[in-house]
């Protein structure tokens, strides 16, 4: 409108779709359907390591004094890697970083929790919990 001019645009409606538009329309609709479904996983997948992420440090630093400078920095390690993956779109690629955090987190959470529990009563062995 910045030149005066104004602009009609009318589109006219042909007979009814052929079936072969119809089909194409179809094909087209279910083709958007599985990239919602792929691209709603991704979501789901990115806020379930997120947490994750965020639980893990949490509880490094709550248990701090029980792990090693080398257990810190691995973790470390892999806390960062996977925060990198969730800067992509790749889900092999934050899987693989999440399931590696998860593996060195719990072998670090279970050693935790055996000395505790060998180091306490049984009456007290059900008071400690990790969060993962």
């Amino acid at each position: 409108k910045a030149t005066g001019k104004k602009a009609d645009i009318k589109i006219h409606a042909r007979t009814g779709l052929t079936e072969e538009e119809i089909q194409r329309m179809i094909k087209e609709a279910q083709e958007k359907e599985e990239e919602d479904r792929k691209r709603a996983e991704l979501i789901e997948l990115k806020n379930q390591v997120d947490a994750y992420i965020y639980s893990v440090e949490k509880s490094l630093k709550e248990f701090s004094s029980q792990i090693s400078d080398d257990e810190k920095k691995n973790v470390e390690e892999k806390i960062n890697k996977a925060k990198e993956s969730l800067k992509t779109d790749n889900r092999e690629e934050i899987q693989k970083a999440y399931e590696e955090l998860q593996n060195v987190w719990n072998s670090i959470t279970t050693r935790i929790y055996q000395s505790y529990k060998s180091e306490k009563p049984d009456d007290k062995k059900d008071d400690f919990r990790v969060e993962n």
